[in-house]
């Protein structure tokens, strides 16, 4: 069975204004009632993720959160409405979620890339 690997998330990453340092925080509240499992501070531009996430959410969060220091660091952020934001962070974290951390190695998986027709993938083993 396939299992995603989650590295450790960095202490820092350098954006366009600069670094963003990482921190893990006590999220209070469950996910019933609607938790925040990350933030971001731009005063202080840190990035907050709930220390006791699952591995492949707490890299979720970290993903939005980036793409919102992103957002905000270009000025795009002045353009787009919450909810627009939001989406756009979902977006774009899932999409990096599943490239970065999608490494399965099995071909005859009906979902991984060679089944699915991806480029570079060879139509048979003359290379045709």
């Amino acid at each position: 069975m396939w299992t995603p690997t989650f590295p450790p998330l960095p202490q820092v990453v350098t954006l366009p204004r600069g670094p963003v340092r990482l921190e893990d925080f006590d999220a209070p509240g469950d996910m019933e009632t609607g938790r925040r499992m990350g933030d971001y501070d731009e005063s202080t531009r840190l990035i907050r993720v709930a220390r006791d996430a699952e591995p492949h959410y707490r890299a979720l969060v970290f993903y939005h959160e980036v793409v919102h220091v992103a957002l905000q660091d270009s000025g795009l952020h002045n353009l787009l409405k919450p909810k627009m934001q939001e989406a756009i962070c979902d977006a774009v974290a899932t999409a990096l979620l599943r490239m970065l951390h999608d490494d399965r190695q099995d071909p005859d998986s009906s979902d991984a890339p060679e089944a699915q027709g991806a480029p570079g993938a060879d139509a048979d083993a003359t290379g045709a």
